[in-house]
């Protein structure tokens, strides 16, 4: 399948197709790799044009975070592979290649018979074939539409892709059931599955160097005793054929075909002992080499492994921490959540390593590590990374070179043995990346006495990050990559000792809860990198925001030097597979910041990721646009909370400092304050063990004792206001007689139960109920019952208006995070439009609400004027009810990417223009919208003076970031100036948050002309 198709009439209808398109004129598109050009996908891109038969590929940019508008050497993404074959059995298998690569996601392949659009992240989406004849006319196929130069760069051009079937993720099912059966059907392997890993780790290993040239037939035939006779005379390589049955590789040849590659290739990767390979039958090893290679099928006929759609020729060696995933979890049940640890997506790695060398460059003088490398995806990135800074820089990569630089460069901790060789195993096939046309006869000759690989039992080494870490570790490194385990370190551990060896060291508390990932932080910090080093952690966002997060926080902020953030929330539930949480990004250096330090935060929207239908992400993409600049002074008071900078968007922070700032201004307008002046009280419930009460008597939000089951009540009812009707529930007056008075008055009633979770709240008569519900309640007797009850009531209808879900969005720290529950400290200070209990009766929420429909505009009204704000605080309000909240807790909009419609555009230039001119004092501006484009829609800013006619000019040739939600140019002439705001043509490009984030935008523009 080596090189490119070529027929020329086929060239010509694919210049016309690509010309459609928009790429030739495209300054991303291009149709090879200068010898000088570096970035971490040059490997692959190599790989693409020389051997699968890529004749071309956009790749866009896709700038960092902490990179500046003029960077050259900007990041790219690719894209599409356009392809050529010539015929449908070579696209088929040019495909494979590109799905094994995993790469790239569009593929557009072309064939003397026709085009067709097939997905490169699932082989079997080949795409309908479109005749030649569909380009005589005068447009695109609408399939193709969305591929156009413009529209591919916008988050609406993905609505239809999908990733059911990527290689990755199919490696590691395919290697689970493997292992599965081997244990299943060998008993004397049922309790080893490191044993069965292993085994298979050696023939993906086979695999590979036999797809890869790098073994041949020729070789094992040459390998012969002291007598001169064959060591594996059953070994054909033609058995690996697919379309060959062959016949069973004898077992104790495997073993010395195995040991003869080590021995040039150097040590065994996955080590099995000699007492271990005589539990391995003939039977067994031949089962994983078929399997491995060309699948295996049940007695009836179904296909029940896979392995033959695998291309290990252009299998990326990041793919193989796929690997340690599924053999992780095949140690044990429940194996890789109990040490906290998470498969890091290839995409994600990337991302971190590229940021990180934009900080500090990965060049022959780096020194990578990882304290808890699992699989070894960091240190692949980074030694990939200083790999193409040597060929950009014209080095010649020899196998002893490749070799000092991996030995001298990489450090990796693991505490499981079989991460650890997988770690190895994936380093050296990257050294195999860059050997081309070598063969094992020719390495031998090349190496002489010396062996390929070096020796990484001192480099990559399984023990506890947190013991003394051997002499190979003494020089302190540059760059700390991890994804560091996200549980707490247990009692007696390494970690517990370190831990507590810090508060002795620093005499001071830097550590919450016992998270094992701050342990792994500040051992980074403060014991393994270097004064000038790059610390680039993915952490979890709650060790930022949860409620204990009091001391890490704030020792991360006055006690290292923050480069970056990047918050990931917006991805929660889909970075890692079966885990919820959300994770964050932190860039930083040792050392305690200077006054005038900086840093940038980021926190990526899924309405602007290249997510398809089913919302899994593959690249990372910043809108540039949205990256802020903060002062790290800001984040060392010690009232500061990091929530708000992490989840907040900007307008979001300045209506929660408007609302706070009026609040001073005069009394606050808040729950805490209502409460005070009501004579009313707010307390989460007790156990039944510290009131005194039966167990059965104590409600909650679970099981049988749930309270909406015990009191009769429903949440069908829309505002769950209604009456308790349930008599199966009651606290004898003796009981209730016995309890303390803080309890009395508790549980006395009525009271509004309001679940933690933010279930809808219920008023309620005489209950107990446990710390899973918020209680609200009067503490006096100044109030009539019945007035109680409406008061609770209505103040139960604000928190269902779209004004206190807007609010509790903004101060619910935890509830933002996961929506898991709304802490009593939060809804204390919530802001409140009433005074006192007088005023919620003689304004009810209730007069906003016609048969059970709440007016969400009129309330928005009434409670801004109440509170103080601009009217841009009742259009956020409505945008957060209609659309973000549904976008909360990592959830994508089914509908984000509809089209933007007039009255959109009538709010975005409304908040827009408002928010310029405060901004842009005093400067005079008109806003216009120019006709729909393929792919977007521009927007022009025309600041010019009264009388000067201002001609409508179009976009500047600059094309659009990937990913960007706007992409502005300035435009200066004599008399005026015109900001260009090119904008995908999505609903979620069109709000009130992104007007007041695009005004920013231009107003930087302008002020830095």
């Amino acid at each position: 399948m080596d090189g490119t198709f070529t027929d020329p009439s086929l060239d010509d209808r694919l210049e016309r197709l690509l010309g459609l398109l928009g790429y030739l004129g495209d300054p991303d598109y291009r149709t090879g790799i200068g010898p000088r050009e570096a970035g971490p996908l040059r490997h692959s891109l190599d790989l693409a044009f020389e051997r699968i038969g890529v004749v071309g590929a956009l790749t866009p940019r896709a700038p960092l975070a902490n990179q500046t508008h003029a960077a050259v050497d900007e990041r790219r993404i690719p894209v599409v592979y356009v392809v050529t074959a010539a015929d449908e059995d070579e696209a088929d298998a040019r495909h494979r290649a590109i799905w094994s690569q995993s790469v790239v996601p569009q593929i557009l392949m072309a064939t003397p018979a026709g085009f067709s659009l097939r997905n490169g992240f699932d082989y079997r989406q080949k795409g309908a074939l479109h005749p030649w004849s569909e380009l005589d006319g005068s447009g695109l196929p609408r399939e193709l539409v969305p591929l156009t130069s413009l529209a591919i760069r916008s988050s609406s051009s993905w609505r239809n892709f999908t990733i059911p079937n990527r290689v990755d993720a199919r490696i590691a099912a395919d290697i689970r059931n493997l292992s599965v059966k081997v244990r299943k059907d060998h008993p004397g392997l049922g309790s080893r599955p490191g044993l069965v890993n292993a085994l298979i780790g050696h023939f993906l290993y086979l695999n590979v160097l036999v797809d890869r040239g790098v073994l041949d037939q020729a070789w094992i035939d040459g390998l012969t005793d002291a007598d001169g006779r064959r060591l594996c005379p059953d070994i054909t390589l033609r058995d690996i054929d697919p379309t060959q049955r062959g016949s069973a590789w004898p077992v104790e040849q495997v073993w010395l075909l195995f040991d003869a590659i080590d021995g040039v290739l150097n040590g065994s990767i996955f080590p099995i002992g000699k007492n271990e390979r005589e539990l391995v039958t003939t039977e067994v090893s031949d089962l994983v080499r078929r399997v491995l290679r060309s699948d295996t099928l049940t007695e009836d006929g179904g296909q029940q492994f896979s392995f033959i759609d695998v291309d290990y020729a252009v299998l990326r060696s990041e793919t193989i921490s796929a690997i340690y995933e599924c053999f992780f979890d095949l140690e044990g049940d429940g194996e890789r959540r109990n040490h906290g640890a998470f498969y890091t997506p290839s995409f994600l790695v990337d991302y971190v390593v590229q940021e990180a060398d934009r900080i500090r460059s990965l060049d022959r003088k780096a020194r990578v590590l990882d304290p808890a490398c699992g699989s070894g995806a960091f240190l692949v990135a980074g030694y990939r990374h200083i790999l193409e800074a040597d060929r950009a820089d014209g080095a010649t990569l020899s196998p002893m070179e490749l070799g000092r630089v991996l030995s001298d460069s990489i450090r990796g901790v693991e505490l499981k043995a079989q991460a650890a060789n997988v770690a190895r195993f994936s380093l050296y096939l990257t050294m195999l990346d860059y050997l081309p046309g070598r063969t094992l006869a020719s390495l031998a000759d090349e190496l002489g006495d010396r062996q390929l690989f070096p020796d990484l039992s001192h480099n990559i080494i399984d023990q506890d990050a947190f013991e003394l870490l051997p002499d190979a570790f003494a020089a302190r490194a540059t760059h700390v990559f991890g994804n560091p385990p996200w549980n707490r370190y247990a009692p007696a551990s390494p970690a517990a000792a370190y831990a507590a060896s810090l508060l002795k060291r620093l005499h001071d508390t830097v550590v919450d809860e016992q998270a094992q990932a701050e342990v792994f932080y500040w051992r980074a910090m403060l014991d393994l990198a270097a004064e000038d080093a790059v610390i680039a952690f993915v952490m979890p966002t709650k060790a930022f925001i949860a409620p204990g997060a009091r001391h890490f926080p704030h020792a991360v902020a006055t006690r290292t030097r923050l480069h970056g953030v990047a918050n990931l929330t917006s991805f929660r539930r889909k970075l890692f597979q079966d885990a919820g949480e959300a994770a964050t990004v932190v860039f930083a250096s040792p050392g305690a910041p200077g006054p005038l330090a900086m840093g940038w935060r980021f926190s990526p929207q899924l309405s602007a990721q290249p997510l398809g239908a089913d919302g899994r992400p593959w690249a990372i993409v910043i809108d540039r646009s949205q990256v802020e600049r903060f002062h790290q002074a800001e984040m060392s008071a010690a009232d500061y909370e990091w929530y708000r900078d992490l989840l907040l968007q900007p307008l979001d922070r300045r209506i929660v400092a408007a609302l706070e700032t009026n609040g001073s201004a005069r009394s606050p307008l808040n729950v805490s304050a209502f409460l005070k002046a009501s004579h009313m009280h707010v307390s989460t419930g007790e156990t039944w063990k510290r009131t005194g009460l039966p167990e059965d008597l104590v409600l909650g939000t679970h099981g049988d004792n749930d309270f909406r089951l015990r009191l009769g009540l429903s949440d069908a009812e829309p505002l769950g206001l209604d009456e308790e009707v349930s008599t199966n529930y009651q606290i004898p007056d003796e009981l209730f007689d016995s309890l303390s008075d803080r309890f009395r008055a508790m549980f006395g009633g009525p009271t509004l139960f309001m679940p933690r979770s933010q279930a809808t709240p219920h008023v309620v008569g005489r209950a107990a109920f446990n710390a899973s519900i918020q209680g609200i309640y009067f503490t006096g007797t100044q109030t009539p019952e019945p007035e109680r009850r409406e008061v609770l009531r209505e103040f139960a209808l604000y928190l269902r208006t779209g004004v206190g879900r807007y609010m509790v969005s903004l101060f619910g720290r935890s509830w933002i995070a996961d929506q898991r529950r709304f802490e009593t400290p939060d809804l204390k200070r919530l802001p409140f439009p009433y005074k006192d209990r007088n005023e919620l009766l003689r304004m009810p929420v209730s007069d906003f609400f016609r048969n059970g429909k709440e007016d969400v505009e009129g309330f928005a009204l009434f409670a801004g004027e109440r509170l103080g704000m601009p009217p841009l605080f009742a259009q956020a309000v409505l945008e957060h009810r209609s659309l973000r909240e549904r976008a909360q807790n990592g959830k994508r909009l089914p509908d984000c990417d509809t089209v933007m419609k007039d009255a959109d555009f009538v709010r975005y230039a409304d908040a827009l223009r408002d928010e310029l001119g405060h901004l842009l004092a005093h400067t005079p501006l008109s806003i216009r919208l120019l006709a729909p484009n393929v792919g977007g829609r521009e927007v022009q800013v025309v600041l010019a003076p009264p009388g000067v006619d201002v001609a409508v000019v179009g976009t500047p040739d600059a094309m659009p970031d990937f990913g960007s939600q706007a992409a502005i140019e300035l435009t200066e002439h004599v008399e005026y100036a015109v900001a260009h705001i090119f904008k995908p043509d999505v609903k979620t490009a069109w709000t009130t948050d992104r007007a007041y984030s695009d005004a920013i935008g231009v107003a930087n523009r302008v002020m830095a002309a």
